[in-house]
């Protein structure tokens, strides 16, 4: 029961990542003349607690497979947003460059969710898949910066950002459902044994 409740835990922050992604996108579109050390601090610690959420699931949820790997990601993220949040005058300068990178990352580990769907069900994958690319083009749009504008570039980091959270969210309905799918196979399986 203690698992479950955990599980469920982790799923409701997970969604408040994406909430968290759709309101800074907001943000950037609105305010997109913000002082750019402001947005990296904030954007700090939208990391920060992003490594939190990934340590948590290590200790909250117990996985034996030795390619488990939350309690690293969780405590690099971290690192990487207190160092924003303590620097963010030399981060600032790059900035553009790092959330580029870090929605292009974000594709390509929805891309990897698609493929897991595809590996354990066969249907459906293609709905995660689509938003991942989409994802991935964005991050690489961002990194090349073909704008000109600061001020351009902001407000499409802005929109990039909220169609990441909005993908990020739809992932997560996709996987869930998969799962509850996939425990409801498991039941009745041995139930099927049983009898």
């Amino acid at each position: 029961m203690k698992k479950v409740s955990s599980i469920k835990t982790i799923k409701q922050t997970y969604v408040g990542i994406s909430l968290i992604s759709v309101l800074l996108g907001i943000f950037l579109v609105i305010k997109p003349e913000t002082s750019s050390n402001i947005i990296t601090i904030i954007i700090g610690a939208c990391f920060v607690f992003y490594g939190v959420v990934h340590i948590a699931s290590y200790i909250l949820i117990k996985n034996d497979s030795f390619y488990q790997y939350d309690l690293a990601k969780g405590i690099i993220t971290a690192s990487i947003g207190i160092f924003f949040i303590m620097k963010p005058t030399i981060i600032a300068s790059i900035l553009p460059m790092v959330l580029g990178i870090a929605i292009l990352i974000n594709g390509i580990f929805s891309m990897q969710s698609s493929f897991n769907i595809l590996r354990n069900t066969s249907s459906n994958w293609i709905r995660v898949l689509v938003p991942a690319i989409i994802t991935i083009v964005l991050g690489i749009l961002i990194i090349l910066d073909p704008f000109g504008s600061v001020k351009t570039l902001l407000i499409i980091i802005g929109c990039c950002l909220i169609w990441n959270g909005i993908s990020n969210f739809w992932t997560h309905i996709c996987l869930s459902k998969k799962v509850k799918e996939s425990q409801i196979e498991i039941e009745t399986s041995a139930e099927e044994k049983k009898n």
